[in-house]
């Protein structure tokens, strides 16, 4: 018997005990290889561990193996199995979903119909066979399926449309960007000193200094006009006060 195998047997009997008391896990193993071991196998360390590795992953994961095993199972349900038939096909889907160190598909089925041979009933091993390729098929075409959409999701973000989209996302958004920007006052001018504003007091003084200008126009239009009056008059004065030439005398 190869020790695969040996762990296999080993871990289908630890879950068979725990399926009818649901003990503690820990316990149950040690538990075995103490009491119902018989002799210690070749290289029993590797035994033990793989063993150990099975029963473990099996109850880590034992929602998702019974409700696997559910779906492919169309006309029973988990609880009317029997014990042997249901933790025998536990175990081999553990191995197909699960185990980091996958074996091959058919040895995996195969392993499981030969040790429903040893531990089950007559029908165990067709029974088994049975759920089991069901199961597996039903695995690899969700992984294939997985591989195909991954596939296409890979080009789309690469090469195709998801990829541009998200190119003109991009500029989009470095082109709001740039508006923002734009719209934003200078950081070295203050609302109350940029340039609009800064114009509106030059022109309300235009008015102001042409006001200026006006009044002194004007000033300077009576200063003259009262120089000309003043002037008028001294010359008049001049002539009233000066006494008259004789007749024939000549003109000054």
């Amino acid at each position: 018997m190869g020790r695969r195998r040996r762990a296999r047997e080993a871990a289908l009997q630890i879950l068979f005990g725990l399926d009818w008391t649901a003990g503690d896990v820990e316990h149950a193993i040690d538990h075995y290889w103490s009491h119902f071991a018989g002799e210690r196998p070749a290289a029993y360390d590797f035994v033990r561990r793989q063993c150990q590795e099975l029963v473990e992953g099996v109850f880590g994961n034992l929602e998702d193996i019974d409700r696997r095993l559910q779906a492919s199972s169309h006309h029973w349900k988990l609880g009317r199995m029997g014990v042997v038939d249901r933790n025998i096909m536990r175990l081999a889907t553990f191995e197909l979903m699960f185990r980091a160190e996958r074996a091959p598909r058919k040895v995996v089925l195969n392993e499981a119909i030969e040790i429903a041979k040893k531990f089950g009933s007559e029908d165990s091993a067709a029974f088994v066979n049975g759920i089991l390729d069901r199961v597996s098929v039903d695995l690899g075409r969700e992984g294939a399926h997985a591989d195909v959409v991954s596939s296409v999701i890979s080009d789309l973000v690469s090469d195709g449309p998801l990829a541009s989209r998200d190119e003109g996302h991009e500029s989009a958004e470095a082109e709001h960007a740039g508006e923002a920007k734009q719209a934003e006052p200078s950081e070295h001018v203050r609302p109350a000193e940029q340039p609009e504003q800064a114009e509106q007091p030059e022109q309300a003084e235009q008015p102001e200094q042409a006001d200026q200008a006006d009044q002194a126009d004007q000033a300077d239009q009576a200063d003259q006009a009262d120089q000309a009056d003043q002037a008028e008059q001294l010359e008049h004065k001049a002539r009233e006060t000066t006494p008259a030439a004789p007749p024939g005398a000549p003109q000054s």
